[in-house]
């Protein structure tokens, strides 16, 4: 949960509706949050946990490893975290023409939702601008690395 990191160490309160604290209520303080809330947020009820669900099966329970309520909560600490890779062919399902097509007009769909990117969207436009200009670094974490760099003995800057 690296958007845990970034919002406690910049000191970010939580957009609504995003993350849940122990005692399964929505929270906004990153410190409080323990798990991501369902896909559409509480005005849209739970619309992602069978999505939620899926991913815990696969990730968790067909890996040998700990569910998400058996982490111990420690962010970078917690190794016993399950991972999958999973690839479909869709040629199992229908022609690759077909699916061509049909990926195809998915992603032209976006162009006529403004403001709306298909997924990868965002991290593309991101990647570009950051090629272009940099990462940008909060305060926050600008200030922890200076002072590790320093604890280090190394050059900072």
């Amino acid at each position: 949960m690296c958007w845990k990191v970034r919002y406690r160490t910049e000191s970010f309160e939580l957009p609504a509706d995003v993350a849940l604290d122990d005692r399964g209520q929505y929270t906004t303080d990153p410190h409080q949050a323990v798990v991501l809330g369902p896909l559409g947020g509480a005005g849209f009820g739970f619309k992602g946990a069978g999505l939620a669900g899926m991913a815990e099966v696969l990730a968790g329970t067909l890996t040998g490893m700990r569910l998400g309520t058996e982490q111990s909560g420690v962010v970078l600490g917690d190794t016993k975290v399950g991972h999958l890779v999973m690839a479909i062919d869709p040629t199992a399902f229908v022609a690759k023409a077909v699916f061509g097509e049909r990926i195809g007009s998915y992603l032209d769909s976006f162009s006529q939702q403004p403001g709306t990117m298909p997924a990868g969207g965002p991290e593309w436009r991101n990647f570009r601008d950051r090629e272009k200009n940099g990462v940008p670094i909060g305060d926050g974490l600008y200030e922890e690395l200076r002072s590790a760099a320093a604890n280090a003995e190394v050059a900072f800057g």
